[in-house]
C-alpha cells in the first residue's frame, strides 16, 4: 500500500491554488476495492482514495459524479469532492476529511428526512447516461422507461447469469429467476424514477461531530426508491427513528416492509460475485417464497 504523493500533491494545488505540505498520512479503512489515507496538510485534513486506473476504469470519475449529484438535490448529504485525478497507472479520489461519530437516535431522523429530500428528484427515466459501479462490480444504467424492465435487465439477469457462469449459483436458479420476474408488475408498485444513493447499507453512512448525517460510495440512479430503503435492512440496519423520519417526509407505499427481499436480491447477488457461496442460501429463501 503506497500513497501516491505526488499526484495528490498536484491535485490538491490545482484545487486550492497554492503550495501544499503534507504533515500526516495515516492508512484507514475504506472498503475491500481500494487503499484509503487521512492526510493532514497546512490546507487542511483529507480522506484520499486510491486505485489503478486500468483495473477500475473511471470509478472515481462515476463516484465523484454520484456525490456531487446527490449533493445538488441535497446540500451538505455527502463530503464534498475535493479533487480527482488518474495519470494513467493511478486514480485518486480527494475528499474532505470527516470525523466520524456514533449517532444517538436525533441524527437518524435527519438522516430519513434528508434521503426523502433526495428521493423526491425524479427523472423521465429509469437509468443514468451512463454506468457506474456498485462496489468494483460494473452498474448497467441504460435508461429504461418501465422499472420492471430496469430492474430485470439492468439489475439482476446480467448478475444471475454472471454468477450460474462463475459456478457460484446452480444453473436452475435460472428458471426460478424467471418466474420471478413474471410477478414483478403486480408485485411492486408503480412510481417515478427517484435520485437514489444505490448502495445504501450502514457501512455508507456516517455523522459528524455536529451529528449531521453524511452518504458515502454512492452507485446513483434513478430508479425505484424502495431500492434504497430495502438495502438499509440489511447488514444490521438502520436505527428505527430513520424510518419514521423518512415516512413523515415522504411516506413510502403501503406494505413496502414485505418488498424489501425483492430489492434486496439486486446487492445480494453482488455479494455473490465477490464474496462467494456464503450468500447463496439468502437468495434461495427469497426466491422460494415467491416461486
Amino acid at each position: 500500500m503506497s500513497f501516491p504523493t505526488a499526484l495528490f500533491i498536484d491535485t490538491i494545488a490545482d484545487a486550492v491554488g497554492s503550495v501544499v505540505e503534507i504533515k500526516s498520512i495515516h492508512s484507514v479503512s475504506g472498503g475491500s476495492i481500494n487503499d484509503s489515507f487521512h492526510v493532514v496538510s497546512n490546507k487542511g485534513s483529507f480522506f484520499v482514495k486510491s486505485n489503478q486506473s486500468k483495473k477500475f476504469p473511471e470509478m472515481f470519475v462515476r463516484e465523484a459524479d454520484g456525490l456531487r449529484q446527490l449533493q445538488k438535490q441535497c446540500p451538505g448529504f455527502t463530503p464534498q469532492v475535493v479533487g480527482l485525478s488518474d495519470d494513467g497507472i493511478q486514480q485518486i479520489l480527494i475528499l474532505d476529511w470527516i470525523e466520524n461519530i456514533i449517532p444517538n437516535e436525533k441524527p437518524w431522523l435527519a438522516l430519513g428526512s434528508k434521503l426523502a429530500v433526495t428521493h423526491q428528484l425524479t427523472a423521465s427515466q429509469f437509468g443514468l447516461l451512463q454506468n457506474n459501479f456498485m462496489g468494483s462490480v460494473p452498474q448497467i444504467n441504460t435508461p429504461t422507461n418501465n422499472f420492471t424492465e430496469f430492474f430485470i435487465n439492468c439489475r439482476l439477469q446480467p448478475l444471475v447469469e454472471a454468477t450460474i457462469n462463475q459456478g457460484l449459483m446452480p444453473s436452475e436458479f435460472s428458471l426460478k429467476f424467471d418466474a420471478l420476474f413474471r410477478q414483478f408488475n403486480t408485485l411492486i408498485p408503480e412510481e417515478l424514477p427517484s435520485l437514489i444513493h444505490g448502495d445504501l447499507w450502514s457501512g455508507n453512512v456516517i455523522f459528524n461531530k455536529a451529528s449531521t448525517p453524511k452518504i458515502l460510495d454512492p452507485a446513483i440512479a434513478y430508479s425505484h426508491r424502495e431500492a434504497d430503503i430495502a438495502m438499509t435492512t440489511l447488514f444490521g440496519g438502520f436505527h428505527e427513528s430513520f424510518y419514521e423520519a423518512y415516512n413523515a417526509t415522504f411516506p413510502l407505499e403501503p406494505n413496502w416492509k414485505k418488498r424489501t427481499s425483492l430489492f434486496n436480491l439486486y446487492p445480494l447477488l453482488i455479494h455473490l460475485k465477490l464474496f462467494g457461496h456464503s450468500y447463496l442460501g439468502d437468495i434461495r429463501c427469497i426466491l422460494e417464497k415467491y416461486t
